[in-house]
Order: structure tokens, then sequence, then C-alpha cells
């Protein structure tokens, strides 16, 4: 493998597991980063507003943030269900977006002990005529 194919496909691979939202375990990593930057954004406002007595210093970190966090814990169920979390797991996700950058920890956690592959929750080949079974009540 020459060496452009080899930083070519590193950076492929960078950008999916990152930005490939398709997927469960780069949607959730997107959405945990996002979270921690709109952190960090609210933070600097507030050393403003506190520190140089701007009050309008954290309106827009603060909606940024808000809106941020909604999306955090609506992924985080979705992931959740997709990658068949138990609810210590799930709960533990939900919790981490409170705590500043807790969200990274999160899911730096959750990749090294596999609550983020995806092949472990894959459902397993369907054979003809499963379909009707699973769409009876």
């Amino acid at each position: 493998m020459t060496e452009t194919t080899q930083t070519s496909t590193t950076k492929t691979s960078w950008v999916k597991n990152w930005f490939d939202v398709a997927e469960p375990a780069p949607r959730f990593r997107l959405i945990a980063l996002i979270e921690a930057i709109t952190w960090a954004l609210l933070l600097i406002g507030m050393g403003i507003k506190y520190g140089a007595g701007i009050e309008s210093a954290t309106m827009v970190p603060g909606m940024l943030h808000g809106i941020a966090f909604v999306a955090y814990v609506a992924i985080t169920v979705w992931t959740a269900v997709e990658l068949r979390w138990n609810w210590k797991v799930t709960a533990l996700a939900l919790f981490s977006a409170i705590p500043p950058f807790f969200s990274l920890l999160f899911e730096w956690w959750a990749q090294r002990n596999g609550h983020l592959d995806q092949s472990a929750a894959s459902p397993v080949a369907d054979t003809p005529g499963d379909d009707h079974e699973r769409m009876q009540v």
C-alpha cells in the first residue's frame, strides 16, 4: 500500500468513525463531541458574564448547549435501542450529559468496553418467513 493510499484510507476511516451519522456509534460520538464543545462555550460565556459583567455573554452559548443537550438525550436513547444497551449503560450515558465533558468520557469508556460495537447489536441473518412471525403481536 502506498503512502498516499494509506493516508486516504486513514482519513476515510477517521471521517467515517466520526461523521457517518447513518450508523448509531458515529452518530453518538458526534453528538457527544458537540455536547462537550457547547459545554466549553457555555463555560467561557459564564466566565465572561461573571468576570466582566456582560450579562448577554451566555445567551447564544446557553441556547446552543440547550439544543445540544436535548439532541444528546434523544440520540442517546436512539443509540441505546439500536445497540441494545442495558438500563445501566443507558442511565450512565444519560447522566453523563449533566457534568461538563462527561459525554466524552462516557464515549471513550463505551468504546473501550464494546458498548459502541455495532456488530454486537446486528440482527442474526433472517430466514425466509421471519418477517411474518415478527409482525405478530
